[in-house]
């Protein structure tokens, strides 16, 4: 209990300095989700799994995180990612009104596909870790559980060479799984009709695969 009041106090003084808890209201929302936002991960939430738990998807590998973070300033990672939490954050806690199910226990599933050689440096994994920790001040144990799908070889290494950079309690509850393997795995978790056309799955949104 006293480690996760710490924790908790920790992340409060560091939302208060950023005003995270104003940036829905106050922040320029024009530039962070219309002019930036075509170059940040591709994603949002979608269906439960076979335990009722929110399932969240993003396509981390389209965004080309190495790359971006050559090109845009780290606050305005942080500002934008703070900005995609918080729209996330208000989501699951309507869903969790309106099933009744508490918050916690999320599965993030995060489909690689595309991610080349050239993505998996330290630097990328340093700052990727950097991010994680920002959104576990926001959304703290809000996930259980993380699949990297549609892993190639170059993500499985990578994540092989990189793990330990990322918090351990972070790093363990991350699962790999090459093409082959991906629909078995989200099958183990989420029922097929509530895995998206894109990953093999069963449900189209609007009769779009992507689910855009």
């Amino acid at each position: 209990v006293p480690a996760a009041e710490r924790y908790f106090r920790a992340a409060f003084e560091w939302r208060q300095a950023r005003g995270v808890e104003r940036c829905l209201v106050e922040w320029n929302l024009e530039v962070y989700e219309r002019c930036l936002a075509p170059w940040w991960l591709s994603g949002g939430l979608l269906g439960h799994g076979l335990r009722g738990e929110q399932v969240g998807y993003e396509r981390m590998a389209r965004c080309n995180w190495p790359r971006l973070m050559n090109i845009m300033p780290w606050e305005h990672i942080e500002k934008i990612d703070i900005v995609h939490c918080m729209r996330s954050l208000a989501a699951l806690e309507e869903d969790c009104l309106r099933t009744g199910m508490p918050m916690g226990g999320g599965l993030l599933v995060i489909d690689c596909q595309g991610f080349t050689w050239d993505q998996g440096t330290m630097r990328a994994a340093k700052g990727l870790s950097a991010l994680v920790e920002i959104r576990s001040k926001i959304m703290p144990e809000c996930i259980s559980k993380v699949f990297l799908v549609n892993a190639p070889a170059a993500l499985v290494y990578a994540w092989g060479m990189c793990k330990y950079v990322f918090d351990r309690g972070v790093a363990e509850k991350v699962q790999v799984a090459g093409r082959a393997d991906t629909l078995a795995l989200l099958r183990r978790h989420i029922a097929n009709d509530q895995i998206p056309g894109f990953l093999g799955g069963g449900f189209c949104a609007d009769g779009d695969p992507q689910c855009r």
